[in-house]
């Protein structure tokens, strides 16, 4: 079921449950267009991307880790404050001692660039089980934003508890075109 973020009320605009007041800033390299698989798991699709390197400032957790996966959930994980989710993007790195997840909220609007070729692997990934190949993808994703930060675990099995989670404040849009 998802996780409810609640905002503490002593807290102003713009701060986070950990009660930090900065945005996290969070930066992917610049990557070459690659074919990455990408599997159908069931409650999300999962791609092994690394072994890209995550840089994060301004949080409780500064520092790098090695990106493992990206998941595309059917239905929010998180939900966040007046933000009314279809799925979720998720991003796990790993460091040596613990995983980093990112999750950005996805909502119906403007179709997304930067999901385009994962939404056309999903036309042929239709099973749980099934595999596709997603074409030319590159992760070229650069965030400063208001993020919700806490410990947490996986949201999909093995549901491992040793994860630093930073959801999104705000929502990444696509169109119900590339969700349906």
């Amino acid at each position: 079921s998802p996780i409810e973020l609640i905002i503490d009320p002593a807290l102003g605009p713009g701060e986070d449950l950990t009660g930090s007041v900065d945005p996290v800033y969070l930066h992917l390299p610049n990557s070459s267009p690659t074919n990455v698989s990408l599997l159908n798991v069931g409650d999300a699709y999962r791609m092994d991307l690394g072994p890209l390197q995550l840089t994060l400032q301004g949080s409780t957790f500064d520092g790098e880790a090695s990106l493992s996966v990206l998941q595309l959930t059917h239905g929010p994980s998180h939900l966040v404050p007046g933000v009314s989710g279809v799925g979720e993007l998720q991003l796990l790195f790993q460091t040596p001692s613990t995983f980093v997840g990112i999750a950005v909220p996805l909502t119906e609007g403007a179709p997304s660039s930067l999901l385009a070729p994962v939404f056309q692997a999903l036309l042929t990934a239709t099973q749980e089980g099934d595999n596709s190949t997603v074409y030319n993808f590159n992760l070229a994703l650069n965030l400063a934003a208001d993020f919700y930060e806490y410990q947490g675990s996986l949201t999909l099995p093995d549901c491992s508890e040793a994860v630093h989670w930073f959801v999104a404040a705000a929502p990444l849009t696509i169109s119900t075109a590339q969700w349906a």
